[in-house]
């Protein structure tokens, strides 16, 4: 019998391994790209959900401190040797009020008579900006006081003058970000502006995570003279909190350490332009302030206001915090000059 049939011829077992030992080759590859675009998902979506309240605390910061005067910048270091208390606070308030606004008057044309009053409704404005929770206030939260004061002589400003910092204190930052189901994202805060740069991880830190550093504090740079009245800046880095493992202090030689944060992080620079003081060239404002001398033809006369060499923004840094340190708030002081009109 003629059997004309061609038989079926399937695969051998050695083409069976070398299909079998690809496959395995291209599965292993893949598990190797898993990591890394899985971190890239994760930088994009901490982007996404950070920018708009980064963007939004520039635009806030930039306007409430374009038009300010009598500009003056703490750290919690420098700032009554670390002991920030309600006094310490008044005392400062207190000789911006003497240094600046001690018989100021508010001239105004009342049918041809010029009525001259002390300012009654004036304010000095501190400004936190908290590295570190303080009560209910979680850490990467910016608070604004304003404290109360008036222009006449014999009206200092109290203690019992500042307000509390607590949950009815005025707030940059929406409360909802600190307290979703998600949050593990916060806001730190540094004089000056920076970058970020790639660092070693911790010794602790798990595998494939990296880190990354703001650049001033990694080599220790000086940012006293970064906070002028031509360059003021903010650097706000975006991270995980402390709870949450985002950050860790590391030591660079010398007692010097800096912050590294953990992958996805995210820096913003808040460059803030002082219109006003800009304007005048650091030099403070002509304004109307009473004049008690004997004989005065008139009670006021039209002046400048110049103590502190006539420097209208001035970094009260001491030594030992001239450099950015991530453990230190930030306080900013402030007056409105709309205010003094």
């Amino acid at each position: 019998m003629n059997n004309n049939s061609k038989r079926l011829k399937g695969f051998s077992l050695i083409e069976l391994i070398i299909v079998l030992a690809v496959f395995m080759i291209l599965v292993f590859g893949a598990f190797q790209l898993y990591g890394p675009v899985e971190r890239i998902f994760k930088n994009a979506s901490v982007s996404e959900k950070t920018y708009s309240y980064t963007n939004n605390i520039q635009v806030e910061l930039k306007s409430r401190l374009e038009y300010a005067d009598c500009v003056r910048i703490y750290d919690t270091a420098s700032l009554n040797g670390g002991n920030v208390t309600k006094r310490a606070l008044r005392d400062i308030c207190d000789d911006i009020r003497e240094d600046y606004y001690k018989d100021i008057v508010r001239a105004s044309n009342n049918g041809g008579a010029v009525n001259v009053d002390y300012i009654d409704d004036a304010h000095i404005y501190i400004m936190h900006f908290l590295n570190n929770a303080s009560g209910s206030i979680p850490a990467g939260q910016i608070t604004v006081r304003a404290v109360d004061f008036s222009t006449n002589t014999s009206a200092t400003i109290a203690e019992a003058d500042i307000p509390d910092e607590d949950a009815t204190t005025d707030v940059i930052i929406n409360p909802a970000f600190f307290t979703a189901r998600d949050a593990v994202y916060t806001f730190n805060y540094a004089l000056g502006a920076g970058a970020m740069v790639n660092v070693a991880p911790p010794t602790n830190a798990r595998t494939g995570e990296t880190y990354r550093a703001l650049n001033t504090d990694l080599e220790n740079v000086n940012v006293k003279d970064r906070c002028d009245f031509r360059n003021l800046a903010i650097s706000i880095i975006t991270s995980k909190d402390l709870t949450s493992g985002g950050t860790e202090d590391m030591a660079a030689g010398a007692g010097h350490t800096y912050r590294s944060f953990v992958n996805p992080n995210a820096l913003s620079v808040a460059n803030i332009a002082l219109t006003n003081i800009s304007y005048r060239n650091n030099q403070p404002a002509e304004r109307f302030y009473f004049d008690s001398t004997p004989g005065a033809a008139v009670p006021y006369v039209r002046s400048r206001y110049s103590v502190l060499n006539g420097t209208m923004v001035h970094p009260y840094l001491n030594e030992s915090s001239e450099n950015v340190d991530f453990n230190n708030d930030i306080y900013i002081f402030y007056t409105l000059p709309q205010e003094f009109e």
